[in-house]
């Protein structure tokens, strides 16, 4: 036994990695950017994306690989599971959202394009599968908002929004 550890001091030799948040807009600019994307010439199917990721404050990923299995219509609740840190074969993290009236609507428009699809937004090219998610960044920069705003970026103007009330 040693009487005391000798990497105990050993983070201090090495910079802290620096932090870097996505890029995003100020939530008073999103009303133009919610015009910008209405304006755009984009498959609907990528546009409902967009929104459903705005609207439900999930990760990109969330959104683009969410099944109907998770949504309960009728108590208006979305179960997903997140696998971050976790076996393959894991379940993962049982995560429940409230489904807005928004939402709902907005899964109603949804189901009219997917239509019996496993995947609320089934990829274009591959309707058995899921969505390229990062197509949305793809339309983002398209936008005009290259180097400036990334669909993450909406759950950041959420968590401030929400933070400020």
């Amino acid at each position: 036994m040693i009487p005391y550890n000798p990497t105990e001091t050993l983070s201090k030799e090495f910079d802290s990695p620096k932090v870097e948040h996505f890029k995003t807009i100020k939530p008073e600019d999103l009303p133009e950017f919610l015009t910008a994307l209405h304006q755009t010439q984009i498959y609907l199917q990528t546009h409902y994306l967009i929104l459903w990721q705005l609207i439900t404050i999930t990760r990109l990923q969330e959104s683009a690989t969410a099944k109907y299995s998770g949504i309960n219509g009728k108590e208006r609740i979305w179960t997903i599971y997140i696998k971050k840190g976790i076996q393959e074969n894991e379940r993962g993290r049982e995560y429940k959202i409230t489904l807005s009236t928004q939402a709902t609507s907005l899964l109603r428009e949804i189901k009219k394009l997917s239509g019996d699809k496993e995947y609320l937004f089934p990829s274009v090219r591959n309707p058995m599968t899921y969505t390229n998610p990062q197509i949305a960044n793809s339309v983002i920069k398209r936008m005009g908002y290259k180097g400036k705003f990334v669909v993450h970026g909406l759950r950041s103007i959420a968590s401030t929004y929400l933070n400020d009330q």
